[in-house]
């Protein structure tokens, strides 16, 4: 098979979800044309949508290495990857370039604000984290304190708090599949 076909099927069963056919179809283009920088792209978008961003990034990385100022679909790819593993600096630091290198592109302006808004890793804790360690407390406290005063009224006001935050933390969540919807991950 020749590099034109390999392609054609890999962006086929891309555009087909399959992304595992993709891959395979892509590893062998790389076989055939192993300095092609779109081959890679497309390696990391088919990475990006199976939700292994570290392979991605990877694979972004060396379309980047072969072409390294044309391109800001590389970067802004490699820094929409970087930001769903918690690497806001990079994401951003990525996302600008895209811009730098394609200025006329909204879609990278809006993904940057996205991102600069919403990214609530840090220090490997995210937002959705914390308030499941806050619940838990609650929980606890309000058991101990429940038990030790013979109070019933403490728990049920754990409960509410437990509602309240999980209320909170779907709600997260929710905006975090919108953004995920909108950069089309």
């Amino acid at each position: 098979m020749n590099a034109e076909e390999l392609s054609k099927r890999g962006e086929n069963y891309l555009s087909e979800k399959n992304y595992d056919c993709a891959i395979t179809e892509f590893n062998e283009l790389l076989k055939i044309e192993p300095d092609n920088p779109y081959t890679f792209y497309k390696l990391g978008l088919a990475y990006t949508n199976k939700n292994e961003f570290n392979l991605a990034i990877e694979n972004f990385s060396k379309a980047i290495k072969i072409e390294p100022e044309k391109v800001g679909a590389f970067y802004f790819n490699r820094g929409l990857a970087y930001n769903f593993i918690g690497e806001k600096i990079k994401a951003i630091s990525d996302i600008e370039t895209a811009i730098k290198i394609d200025p006329q592109d909204n879609d990278f302006r809006e993904a940057l604000n996205v991102v600069k808004s919403t990214n609530n890793k840090s220090g490997g804790l995210t937002f959705g984290k914390v308030i499941r360690i806050i619940a838990i407390i609650f929980i606890i406290i309000s058991i101990i304190g429940g038990i030790a005063a013979k109070n019933p009224s403490v728990p049920i006001m754990t409960i509410f708090f437990v509602v309240v935050i999980w209320m909170i933390v779907e709600w997260v969540k929710k905006k975090t599949r919108q953004v995920k919807k909108f950069i089309g991950i």
